[in-house]
């Protein structure tokens, strides 16, 4: 554990305790109007950081977290809001559910931390919250219940560079709500022909016409049926990379649309080569494939 963690927790616990106890939904926050010194709160919210930063770099007894509420403007990125107000994008996007960078954040109303670190929803409810499991444990953190919700918050914590690749839109989503792998990449015994034989994708079960969604922002490049994938959709994405969403029962999508990541492009089916209702999802790397399991967020790979 850090040095001066324990005097951290015992601080932040005691402070805190005044400002977010019980919190409920309706709870209000103070609002930050304008970006400007001559808003009041925002020059409190930026002293609140100073006293942090001076607090940390200098060993001494660190402030207690407050909870701000400020509701961007048309152009008002996430990055533009983390260099605005000085704090990391993992504290933005952590408390307020955003699972990417490039999330429009224009009329939203977001809170905004005054002590950076990771605020881990007790419940996900994206990949990327589902990912911030993968590497911390909720007994390490402190509890805290914003807006009616449970989150540990795991202070000064950034990113783990898996995390920061899936955030920056680099990595892919889970193409459904929820699943079962019934067959993996790699070599297995055709459950058609019964013969051994190369299998490309992740086979998921789902029920017939679960939602499939993007998992990356692309293009639709292929949009067709026969006799081995049925219905099926293929997106492009950047850096050479490509999608694959076969036995698909309908599609939402025309060809050469832009797509962006989770975005719904089709339903679960079983046309083509198939047993009962999944999705065979691929991912290819310059025409070649790729073990989809190590680009997805492994805490939903069940």
């Amino acid at each position: 554990m850090p040095a001066g963690a324990n005097r951290f927790n015992f601080f932040f616990a005691f402070s805190f305790l005044a400002v977010c106890t019980a919190v409920s939904a309706q709870a209000e926050y103070p609002v930050i109007k304008t970006l400007t010194p001559s808003d009041v709160l925002f020059r409190q919210f930026q002293e609140d950081v100073v006293r942090y930063n001076r607090a940390q770099s200098g060993g001494e007894s660190l402030p207690p977290l407050s909870l701000y509420a400020y509701t961007p403007g048309e152009g008002e990125s996430l990055f533009f809001l983390a260099a605005r107000f000085t704090v990391s994008l993992e504290s933005l996007a952590t408390l307020n559910g955003i699972d990417r960078s490039d999330s429009p954040v224009a009329g939203r109303a977001i809170l905004v931390p005054s002590v950076p670190g990771i605020f881990m929803r007790e419940s996900p409810r994206n990949n990327l919250e589902r990912l911030l499991y993968s590497w911390r444990d909720p007994q390490e953190a402190q509890r805290l219940t914003i807006r009616g919700e449970v989150f540990y918050f795991f202070p000064g914590a950034r990113f783990h560079p898996v995390e920061r690749t899936f955030f920056l839109d680099s990595l892919f989503s889970f193409p459904l709500d929820s699943a079962v792998i019934t067959s993996r990449y790699g070599s297995r015994v055709s459950p058609i022909s019964g013969r051994l034989h190369f299998h490309n994708g992740l086979d998921l079960a789902a029920p017939r016409g679960s939602k499939v969604y993007a998992a990356r922002s692309g293009k639709v490049i292929v949009k067709a049926e026969n006799s081995v994938l049925g219905i099926h959709i293929v997106l492009s994405h950047g850096g050479g990379y490509e999608t694959v969403y076969g036995h698909l029962d309908s599609t939402a999508v025309e060809l050469n649309q832009n797509v962006n990541s989770g975005m719904l492009i089709g339903r679960v089916g079983s046309t083509g080569m198939s047993t009962g209702p999944h999705l065979h999802f691929e991912v290819r790397e310059k025409g070649t494939a790729r073990n989809p399991e190590s680009l997805l967020p492994r805490r939903i790979l069940r």
